[in-house]
């Protein structure tokens, strides 16, 4: 096993909070991800896939219940206890290693399937959007084992163990990848916004002439309509001129011969004239 006790503590650079302990985050999400993966052997929250594994590996329900007990039973030796100085020691006091194989390497595996999902999520949680991952070097290193254990099980090595330098070799390799793809990645968005933003200042550009087009057909008749409005206020002063200067006949003349809008305004327009001429 790679994790190995140690009583470093750690303050950030500049902070004045408490010491930190690297491996903290793991004794806090250990006993959240545990428990959802007992939950999991509880037989009502069997899958079909799991109840056919359980088959596969010759054990019965009252079997996954013995291990679930003595592992949670174990726990409580972890902390507490001076003469327990490894995991092995916790649990060969409540008999893990009596249990059956297989029930035993069920709860591993499910325990393994929760941790698994959960740090996707807060892998995903951590890296900022447009950003490289958190812990892209780990992530090479995990990759790179896993490729020589595949390359040992395969036949294409012959190591019977996996060198430190071999995999060192192979997750610089991969690092050097996740590097050129993220570069690759770059320039992509890059290009995408670039084109984006053509394709935006090419629609303002279009929306900009139609605008223009819309204002001068609206300048072009707001003239239209200056015109026609001094027009008919010409003809309107004429119409006013020659009807005081005509004679009483031709006023009434006119003003039957015209329809009821206009014999109404030439009404009003008599009034006014005769009002002024009794002034006058």
């Amino acid at each position: 096993m790679a994790i190995k006790r140690t009583g470093l503590q750690v303050r950030p650079r500049g902070s004045d909070g408490p010491l930190y302990n690297p491996q903290r985050d793991l004794a806090y999400v250990y006993a959240p991800a545990m428990r959802e993966a007992l939950r999991a052997l509880d037989q009502v929250n069997w899958t079909s896939e799991l109840r056919g594994v359980i088959d596969q590996l010759g054990i019965t329900e009252e079997d996954i219940s013995v291990a679930v007990g003595k592992l949670t039973e174990a726990h409580r030796y972890f902390v507490g206890d001076d003469t327990v100085q490894e995991p092995v020691d916790a649990l060969n006091k409540v008999g893990w290693y009596d249990v059956k194989p297989g029930a035993r390497y069920l709860i591993y595996g499910r325990l393994g399937e929760v941790m698994l999902g959960g740090f996707f999520i807060a892998l995903r949680d951590v890296t900022a959007p447009g950003q490289g991952v958190l812990q892209g070097k780990e992530i090479c290193d995990l990759v790179a084992a896993g490729k020589l254990v595949m390359e040992r099980g395969s036949g294409k090595v012959e190591t019977t163990t996996l060198a430190e330098v071999t995999e060192e070799k192979a997750s610089l390799s991969l690092q050097l990848e996740a590097l050129q793809q993220a570069m690759h990645d770059a320039l992509q968005r890059n290009n995408d916004l670039v084109r984006q933003a053509q394709a935006t200042e090419e629609r303002h550009r279009k929306e900009a002439l139609e605008l223009q087009g819309r204002l001068s057909t609206m300048i072009s008749e707001a003239g239209n309509f200056t015109l026609r409005a001094i027009e008919a206020e010409t003809r309107l002063s004429a119409l006013q001129s020659a009807f005081v200067t005509s004679s009483l006949w031709q006023r009434v003349c006119w003003l039957f011969n015209g329809d009821r809008r206009k014999l109404v305004w030439c009404l009003q327009i008599c009034g006014e004239a005769i009002n002024s001429q009794k002034q006058e």
